[in-house]
C-alpha cells in the first residue's frame, strides 16, 4: 500500500502518456500542491503530535482548554503542561478520588505522601494532610498545591494543610580525657547527628474559626 507521502500522480497516468513532457509538468505541479496541503492536514492531528512532542506553544494552550484541564498556570513548564493534557482524560474519570489527587500532585511535587484522617492524631473523619520533603515552598507554590488539591478532591473531604519535612545534619564535638599509662590524653570525638524539622502549613481555604468547628461537630 502506497503511503500518502510517497504518492505521485504520474502513476495514475496511462503508460503511453508518462513520457509526455506536458503530462510530466502537470503531474509534478499537482504533486507539489497536494503534498503542501497534506502537510497542513497532518498538523491538524493535535493529539498525535501531542505524543510526538511536536506541538507549538499556542497549540498546547488550545489543547489544555479543549481537554478541560482543571489546573492551569502560565508559569508551568512546557513538559508539565504536556503531562497535564495527557492525563486529563484519565483524571476526569477518577476525579474526586485519592488517586486523582496523587496523579495531579506528582506533576508539581517530586516526593510526597498523602495522609488520611486515620493516619494522624487528633483527626476528624474526612480530613487529610500532605507531607512533602525538601525546602520550604514559596507562598505562590503553596497556593498552587492547595489549588490543585481542592480542584481534584471530593466535596466531603477537607484538606487541613501539608507538612514540609526537612533534614538538618549537625556535627557534634564531644571532648574527653582518657588515662593511658599514667598520662592524660585529651581528645575530641566528632559525631554527626541528623535532625528532622517539620513545618505544618494550614490550608488557607479552610476557615478554622467556623468551618472546622462544623466539620468536627458533624454538620458538614
Amino acid at each position: 500500500m502506497t503511503k500518502l507521502e510517497d504518492f505521485k500522480s504520474i502513476n495514475l497516468v496511462p503508460n503511453y502518456l508518462r513520457n509526455n513532457s506536458d503530462v510530466i509538468a502537470l503531474t509534478e505541479a499537482y504533486d507539489k500542491q497536494f503534498h503542501s496541503i497534506r502537510v497542513v492536514i497532518e498538523k491538524l492531528n493535535l493529539l498525535k503530535r501531542l505524543f510526538e512532542g511536536t506541538l507549538e506553544d499556542f497549540e498546547i494552550d488550545l489543547l489544555m482548554k479543549e481537554n478541560h484541564v482543571d489546573y492551569w498556570d502560565r508559569d508551568l513548564t512546557r513538559e508539565k503542561k504536556l503531562e497535564l493534557i495527557k492525563t486529563s482524560y484519565e483524571n476526569h474519570k477518577i476525579k474526586g478520588t485519592r488517586f486523582s489527587i496523587e496523579n495531579q500532585l506528582s506533576i508539581i511535587l517530586k516526593k510526597y505522601e498523602l495522609l488520611e484522617w486515620f493516619q494522624f492524631k487528633d483527626s476528624i473523619p474526612g480530613t487529610f494532610k500532605v507531607v512533602t520533603e525538601g525546602k520550604m515552598p514559596s507562598p505562590s507554590e503553596i497556593e498552587k498545591i492547595f489549588k490543585i488539591i481542592n480542584l481534584n478532591k471530593n466535596l466531603s473531604s477537607h484538606l487541613l494543610g501539608f507538612i514540609v519535612s526537612s533534614r538538618l545534619n549537625q556535627n557534634m564535638n564531644n571532648g574527653f580525657v582518657r588515662l593511658t599509662g599514667g598520662r592524660n590524653i585529651i581528645g575530641i570525638a566528632k559525631k554527626e547527628r541528623t535532625m528532622t524539622l517539620k513545618t505544618e502549613i494550614f490550608n488557607s481555604y479552610v476557615d478554622f474559626d467556623s468551618k472546622y468547628k462544623k466539620i468536627k461537630a458533624g454538620v458538614i
